[in-house]
């Protein structure tokens, strides 16, 4: 166990009360919850007793963990990132780790992250108490991270209203008031000597409060203490004014500084403020409790009120940065925009470099004054939140610089031709003041907006307008290298080269991009590991790591790794929100993902909302996301493409990969080596088919992607069925088999299953089946196979047909009225088997007059029992008498063996006559057209 910290005072849990009733099945409910779970979360109304119950639960059941448990309280009004920031700091140094807010200032995965490694590296639990005070979606995404990802930590969070928290729902208590027998039993522990009337009024106008019960006794009035006046009778008479400074100061004020904002009441009417409950003191200082706060928020004059504020932003203006961003705050609510105007040009980049960005865009996020709007941009800019982004408004009477910021506030929000016009422009000034870093910052943006807009050609064009020094910065050679290759540009070495020690956040994301998409993916993840690792700070760096992140992603998903990829896609969800830059490439990797694992529901709605973002954003992107919406429609059991040769060829790949354009020769060479053959399957040139799907399964091998390796093998065991070749077919099934496993990727195994069983019957019947969202190809060919028309194309029709020549039989299906799939079952003649629905097997050799009995009815579908006589026994002559019990009895035998429950059979059933075949029964013949039972004899 780790050693216990040193916890200073303000940051340790309390002990519990000294009397504590009732709550006996909260209590036991809330240390299982611990116990089991990261994360617990307790709700209920203020002045329930969270607060006791907490300590109490941790005192009896958690003695040891008590003595390293932080007590963080949220402060009202505070940002939810930059209370993360403030209990970083308290972690970090129970850690003995340094905390650089500036790394996780615009990730709130990141910082949650960091969070619970600097708590369990402490090695302490934390208690979140007050966490009502936090927007309510971004305090579920905390708690569902810490949840997902804290280990021997534990985190248990208080809040007055609840929070949905999705898999941690049974993580949450609700606590109600106190009955009224409880109440009563700590009335009068607390105050043995009062009488019981009063004790009785007390508890009747509590409501199961303790706190207001515990107020009602002590000021002793006939009802519940709900006047200023009544609240402190008995105190000195500065115990009003002081709570109302309290209530207008609403944050968490240490006395020392109180002191110089206020006048401070005598040390005994302090005390007994708090013993009250009146005053609250927390991790900050004191505050005054929230249920009070709405009676003395009003209780000061206007005059009175702006003189505090302005006392207060005196002396916070003089401290740290925490304490100036309040300061700036007290004075927009006395009323001084001009002054905040005034500081804020002075200390506003400062400030977000101390990592206040959360605290400071709270604060003047929703001021709407134009002078303010350079903040604004720069704070949004800071936290890198589409929300905030969409928010903020052009300068007034902006600098050339902040001019440069808005255009990569609309490039971050998605507008990429308001990026590219500002750009221009912005380019045009820059040369006429002779601004040679301005001219390469608004070229190298114009030149971005140019590539996902108008393609790489037109890229290159913008980027060769700059002179030959700006040419030779990290930043310009990466964005430069990537429109090379997305033009087909294979002698890139050099560039590389130059390249490999960039430290530019963008160049190294681009230059990732770049190694990413010539199949050198090792080294790209390296460099993003680099880059992620690389303190940001800047304007644009917060995009950057977010591209670098959703560019890992991909990497991620290429290579079927699921969990990794859900961790990546989790920490870019609150990016998500609005429509961003971010948010249809994000789509694009969670759509890839659930493709590849069948959650399907509600993913063609995302995926067209995605594409109509993305039309102004990427036309290649627009075009992925296009074909990857088709490519759920098909999965989803809609037809496959149909017509001339190469755009079916074409179009199937494209539905399959995501892409609308053939692949060029040195990007995705695995994807475009499955499309040529593809292509030469469908032309009859199996031979290079073969050598086109041998060379993309060894690349995609080399290469490390998983999902293209599957689906280079599918196509190669294509190729090799076309060209007659069984040889390497076995070790090539067992590839897709181990693939499977590892990506748990049901598609995968099934089209393992069905090309090493695609001759049994019974294997045919489980695939067809199996028509869940990440199967139809699969399962469509199974369900020719075993008769049935499902829409097949081209490619499907070829390859149908050489299994169906290299099994050697067909399978008769009945014809079915309803155009949707139905399970079945049937009978195979070679070995004397019956197939079920569920695809087992039964095997009936040694049963021959069964087995004939069942084939004649599957064959003729309605038989009496004259024609059964004639036809499986065969006699000459049918006689009731003699005959009747003998297939009476030969059918009771067939029921017990192919009927789930014979008493009520299905599969045969009986007519006035004889007996019927039940349900869709199928039957193998010869591929010749023979009948298979013939051969049986």
């Amino acid at each position: 166990m780790a050693a216990r910290p040193r916890l200073p005072l303000q940051f340790r849990v309390e002990n519990p009360p000294s009397v504590f009733v009732g709550r006996q099945a909260e209590s036991e409910w809330l240390a299982a919850a611990i116990e089991r779970a990261p994360v617990a979360l307790v709700t209920g109304p203020a002045g329930i007793g969270k607060s006791a119950l907490l300590a109490t639960v941790l005192k009896s059941s958690f003695p040891d963990a008590l003595l390293r448990t932080v007590r963080f309280s949220f402060p009202s009004e505070e940002p939810l990132r930059q209370a993360q920031f403030d209990l970083g700091q308290v972690l970090a140094r129970l850690a003995h780790q340094p905390w650089n807010m500036a790394e996780v200032a615009g990730d709130p995965i990141h910082l949650t992250q960091a969070l619970i490694d600097l708590a369990e590296d402490a090695g302490v639990w934390v208690v979140l108490e007050d966490l009502h005070r936090v927007d309510g979606l971004e305090a579920a995404e905390m708690l569902s991270t810490l949840g997902s990802y804290a280990r021997e930590s534990r985190w248990i969070a208080s809040s007055r209203r609840p929070l949905r928290l999705g898999r941690l729902a049974g993580q949450t208590l609700a606590v109600e008031g106190l009955d009224d027998a409880d109440l009563m039993d700590l009335a009068r522990a607390l105050y043995p000597d009062a009488p019981d009337g009063s004790l009785h009024r007390a508890v009747s106008v509590a409501s199961g409060s303790p706190w207001l019960l515990s107020q009602f006794l002590e000021t002793g009035h006939a009802g519940v203490a709900t006047s200023r006046q009544q609240l402190v009778e008995g105190l000195d008479q500065d115990a009003g004014p002081f709570l109302g400074a309290l209530a207008v100061l609403r944050g968490p004020t240490s006395l020392d500084l109180l002191r110089q904002i206020v006048s401070l009441p005598a040390d005994d009417t302090l005390e007994a403020l708090e013993r009250r409950g009146l005053m609250v003191r927390d991790s900050v200082g004191v505050r005054i409790h929230d249920l009070v706060a709405t009676l003395f928020s009003g209780s000061l004059g206007e005059d009175v009120r702006a003189e505090l504020h302005q006392r207060a932003a005196a002396v916070l203006g003089e401290l740290g940065p925490a304490e100036r961003v309040n300061a700036l705050r007290h004075l927009l609510a006395a009323g001084r925009l001009d002054a905040v105007v005034e500081r804020l040009g002075e200390t506003c980049e400062q400030l977000l470099a101390c990592g206040q960005a959360p605290r400071l865009w709270a604060a003047i996020r929703d001021v709407r004054d134009p002078r303010l709007a350079a903040s604004q941009m720069r704070c949004a800019a800071e936290l890198g939140n589409p929300t905030a982004l969409s928010a903020v408004h052009p300068a007034s009477d902006p600098s050339t610089r902040d001019q440069l910021a808005w255009a990569h506030t609309l490039y971050a929000r998605g507008n990429l031709p308001g990026a590219l016009a500002l750009a221009e422009e912005l380019a045009e000034s820059a040369r006429e003041q002779a601004d040679e870093s301005l001219v390469e910052a608004a070229i190298s943006l114009q030149a971005r907006c140019c590539l996902r807009l108008h393609g790489a050609a037109r890229a290159l064009e913008v980027l060769a307008t700059l002179g030959a020094e700006a040419r030779s910065s990290e930043r310009v050679q990466a964005l430069s290298l990537l429109c090379h290759v997305h033009r087909d540009e294979r002698d890139v070495e050099a560039e590389l080269g130059q390249l490999s020690g960039s430290r530019d956040p963008e160049a190294m994301h681009d230059l990732a991009s770049a190694l990413y998409l010539l199949g050198r993916t090792s080294e790209a993840i390296a460099t993003l590991d680099e880059l992620l690792a690389t303190p940001r700070g800047q304007h644009t760096t917060h995009l950057v790591s977010r591209q670098a992140l959703l560019l890992r992603g991909r990497i991620h998903v290429a290579r079927g790794e699921l969990r990794e990829t859900k961790e990546i896609l989790d920490s870019l969800r609150p990016f998500t929100r609005t429509a961003s830059l971010l948010r249809p490439h994000v789509t694009e990797v969670a759509a890839t993902r659930a493709l590849l694992t069948g959650e399907l529901s509600g993913l063609g709605a995302r995926l067209e909302l995605a594409c109509k973002e993305a039309s102004s954003i990427d036309v290649v992107l627009a075009e992925r996301l296009a074909s990857l919406r088709d490519r759920v429609g098909m999965q989803a059991g809609g037809p496959p493409p149909s017509g001339e040769q190469e755009r079916v060829t074409f179009q199937r790949w494209s539905q399959r990969h995501g892409v609308c354009s053939p692949p060029p020769p040195a990007i995705a060479s695995v994807d475009r080596r499955l499309w040529l053959a593809e292509r030469a399957m469908i032309a009859g040139d199996s031979a290079a088919a073969v050598m086109e799907a041998h060379a993309a399964v060894e690349l995609a091998r080399r290469r490390g992607e998983v999902l293209a390796r599957v689906d280079a093998i599918v196509v190669l065991l294509d190729a090799l069925l076309l060209a007659e070749e069984t040889g390497p077919e076995e070790e090539l099934i067992h590839q897709l088999v181990e693939l499977g496993q590892r990506t748990r990727s049901r598609g995968t195994a099934l089209a393992a299953v069905l090309r090493g069983g695609f001759a049994e019957p019974s294997v045919l019947e489980r695939v067809a089946q199996s028509a869940s969202a990440t199967t139809p190809p699969t399962s469509r060919r199974a369900r020719a196979l075993l008769g049935a028309n499902p829409p097949l194309d081209q490619l499907d029709v070829l390859v149908v047909a050489a299994m169906r020549r290299a099994s050697g039989l067909e399978i008769a299906s009945p014809p079915q009225v309803d155009a949707r799939w139905l399970p079945g079952w049937g009978v195979d003649a070679r070995s004397s088997r019956v197939w079920l629905s569920d695809g087992r097997v039964v095997e009936m050799a040694k049963r021959p007059l069964l087995f004939r009995l069942v084939d004649a009815l599957v064959r003729r579908g309605d038989m009496s029992k004259e024609q059964l006589i004639l036809d499986v026994w065969g006699d000459n002559q049918y006689h009731p008498s003699r005959h009747d019990p003998r297939v009476y009895m030969s059918v009771r035998k067939l029921r017990e063996l192919i009927e789930e429950d014979p008493s009520d059979p299905r599969r045969i059933t009986t007519t006035e006559t004889g007996y019927r075949i039940g349900g869709v029964a199928r039957r193998v013949v010869c591929a010749d057209g023979g009948s298979s039972h013939s051969a049986q004899g």
